[in-house]
């Protein structure tokens, strides 16, 4: 999506206010990243790709400490995370992160999205290089304090082993990452099966949907409406009762590619579905149960 009246710095990342001490940050691919103030801290959850230096983006929005806490591992969250001192990520995303943060993989990944990078003078000046950060452990049901502000961490697993959400207590949000949208990735390695992934969603929707008025992604858009879940729910049953759209998704970049990958549900632009709702899955045809 694009973004209207966006503050750039160095032409690599676009900044926006969503109202109720909430920021979105978009980076030079297209991934939303998002800053929660507290009266004491800020939560910045994700760091996109690693392109330009995302804690001086930060550090203009806010003057408060940085907790950073990642969704998942993959390359395009936890890329820039070598701006911080120190991160929390799942235990079962850490091997995951530490191979999609690598600088090649990095500028591999990007230069597969963005053609204009190579427009960029000198894009490797711009990239952030490994240090000595601290990575720490997140576990599900962690509460994260702010000050007069507190977010709840919730399992997603599914799109990675390790992927979770931040459920906010004073907006009624939850930010989801990647763990279920309109071209949710249940293909790669990481994933786990579309039965387990199933019971992750039945989970959420028990434990907290009746809870949850804002649901936020980090591409394409920023809120989905919530019935994505149920949505998501439908393409799980879907494949698994052998109904599924037998579309190939064929992803750009090459080193995800695995030739088993299908669309659960066909639908305008191989995206939202055909019956106007919004949520769909890719899956891998060997991995369903």
């Amino acid at each position: 999506m694009k973004f209207q009246d966006f503050t750039k710095m160095q032409l690599l990342f676009q900044t926006k206010s969503l109202g109720n001490g909430i920021y979105v940050i978009q980076d030079v691919v297209g991934v939303e990243m998002y800053l929660i103030e507290g009266d004491k801290k800020a939560l910045l959850i994700d760091t996109g790709i690693g392109i330009g230096n995302l804690k001086d983006v930060v550090e203009k929005i806010t003057n408060k400490p940085i907790m950073v806490y990642l969704t998942h591992g993959h390359v395009d969250h936890a890329g820039g995370i070598y701006n911080f001192d120190k991160v929390w990520v799942a235990e079962q995303d850490i091997d995951l992160l530490q191979k999609h943060a690598k600088v090649e993989f990095r500028l591999d990944f990007a230069s597969a999205y963005i053609s204009e990078l190579k427009d960029i003078e000198d894009i490797r000046n711009h990239m952030s290089y490994h240090n000595h950060i601290k990575l720490l452990t997140v576990c599900c049901e962690d509460q994260i304090e702010l000050g007069n502000r507190k977010l709840q961490v919730i399992d997603l697993k599914g799109h990675t082993q390790g992927s979770i959400g931040f459920y906010d207590e004073k907006t009624k949000t939850l930010f989801a990452g990647d763990a279920c949208n309109n071209s949710t990735f249940l293909f790669l390695e990481e994933a786990t099966s579309v039965s387990e992934y199933k019971e992750t969603l039945l989970q959420l929707k028990e434990k907290w949907m009746e809870k949850v008025e804002h649901f936020i992604i980090c591409h394409e858009y920023i809120e989905i409406p919530t019935s994505v879940v149920d949505d998501v729910i439908n393409c799980c049953d879907m494949v698994i009762e052998g109904r599924a759209s037998g579309l190939e998704f064929i992803i750009p970049y090459v080193p995800f590619q695995n030739g088993r990958s299908y669309w659960a549900a066909n639908g305008a632009e191989h995206r939202e579905k055909i019956d106007g709702r919004i949520g769909n899955l890719i899956y891998d045809m060997d991995k369903i149960s």
